[in-house]
Formats: C-alpha cells, sequence, structure tokens
C-alpha cells in the first residue's frame, strides 16, 4: 500500500501494453481494450481528472469513478514455465527456463543433463546438488 509500488506496477503494466502492442502482429483488439480500460480504472485515484477525461473520449459513461474496480483472475497468474538461475559453488553462472511443475529430481536431473552446465561442470565432481523450487539450483562441485 505504498505510493512508488503502485506507481511501478502501473508503469509495468503500461510497458507490458505497449510491448504487446510492438511485438505481436495479430493483435487481440478486445484485450487491448480491456487492458487500458482497467489500467484506466486503476489509475484514477492517482490522476482523477486526466482519467476522467481519457474516459469520457474513449466513449465510456458518465463517470469512471462509478466503474466496478478490476477484479483478479487468480488462474491467469500461474505460470506455464520459469527461470532458475544455476549456480556452481554459490555463483549464478547461467539461467533456465523449466516448466513450473516439475518436482526437485525432474529438475535436478534436467539441469544436470543440460549441455552447457555440463561443460561448466567439466572433469570436476559434483559434491552435492541443492534445488530450491521456482527459485535456483545450486551445484557444488570440487
Amino acid at each position: 500500500m505504498q505510493y512508488n509500488t503502485c506507481v511501478s506496477r502501473m508503469m509495468e503494466l503500461t510497458n507490458a501494453l505497449y510491448k504487446y502492442d510492438n511485438d505481436i502482429e495479430e493483435k487481440n483488439t478486445k484485450f487491448m481494450k480491456d487492458c487500458v480500460k482497467d489500467l484506466m480504472i486503476i489509475m484514477s485515484p492517482f490522476a482523477p481528472h486526466f482519467c476522467e477525461e481519457m474516459w469520457e473520449r474513449s466513449g465510456y459513461s458518465y463517470s469512471i469513478f462509478n466503474q466496478e474496480w478490476p477484479k483478479v483472475d487468480e488462474d491467469a497468474l500461474i505460470l506455464d514455465t520459469i527461470e532458475i538461475a544455476i549456480q556452481l559453488n554459490g555463483r549464478i553462472k547461467t539461467k533456465m527456463n523449466i516448466s513450473s511443475s516439475l518436482s526437485k529430481e525432474e529438475i535436478k536431473e534436467l539441469v544436470l543433463s543440460d549441455n552447457e552446465v555440463k561443460e561448466l561442470i567439466g572433469n570436476k565432481r559434483i559434491i552435492k546438488t541443492i534445488v530450491v523450487p521456482d527459485r535456483l539450483v545450486n551445484i557444488v562441485i570440487k
């Protein structure tokens, strides 16, 4: 509930919308309109006059302040893939994108079978492998 955090998150959403607009060839215009509409509603407590004007110019009814606050779709927040750091002796050497549904053992197998990781380990002996799900894999070598 801090002002700077709120502004930062709104900027992240704005930047994501710019990226979507620039990078995607076949845009979903309904999705874009819904996102911009939600962004205007979220911004309205911080910039009430600007948002009210943009609301009216966008063709929506009387006041932005009569609108319902956007709802969060919890299912949309679940990531299919995550980026994890790969450490050798506590120092980050590379990163990997993996499925978020993998178990600790599956993550360990996937990382140790990766060619880049094999190259980093070389002919050194693996002492211990520490897997922190959704974060990192630390390989202790000697």
